[in-house]
């Protein structure tokens, strides 16, 4: 069986203008992402898949595009969170730390801070920082306290060691 033959043509705008000719070139801009970059949403859809499936390096690279090519997506408080868990995955207690703070400080309405911010209480626990530990578990009894993570923050300061 013989392999498919391919031609390859110069097409016409490829093709030099004769001596004396004058060319004009017409430019459509690319979209926000550039040509064949995925949106916002896809990237935000692929970036969970990966996390899913075990690729937080992978995850976190589309997250950052997201970040970096959208910010004014209302996904980003969403991808910034995600970024955290990616960290997370990833062993790297400080970046996610970082990430949970950008979602706290940066969009404290959005529905993902009072989880950035029970998850930063138990980074800090982990890493044996009970003062810290106590004190965003407080902060966010008070400033989310019809969040579900405050009754978890609650039980959680009352068996804090």
């Amino acid at each position: 069986m013989n392999a498919p033959s391919s031609t390859t043509t110069t097409p016409p705008s490829a093709t030099p203008p004769r001596a004396g000719a004058t060319t004009t070139t017409t430019t459509t801009p690319a979209p926000a992402g550039g040509a064949g970059t995925p949106g916002p949403n896809q990237l935000f859809q692929i970036s969970l898949e990966q996390l899913r499936r075990g690729s937080p390096g992978a995850a976190r690279t589309g997250l950052q595009t997201l970040l970096q090519q959208y910010p004014s997506s209302d996904l980003v408080p969403d991808a910034q969170f995600y970024l955290g868990e990616a960290y997370k995955q990833e062993g790297n207690a400080a970046g996610a730390d970082s990430a949970y703070a950008a979602v706290v400080s940066g969009f404290p309405t959005s529905p993902r801070a009072p989880t950035a911010l029970y998850k930063r209480a138990l980074g800090m626990e982990e890493k044996g920082n009970i003062v810290g530990a106590r004190g965003l578990l407080n902060d966010l009894v008070s400033r989310y306290p019809r969040s579900d993570e405050a009754a978890l923050a609650k039980e959680r300061l009352r068996t804090l060691k």
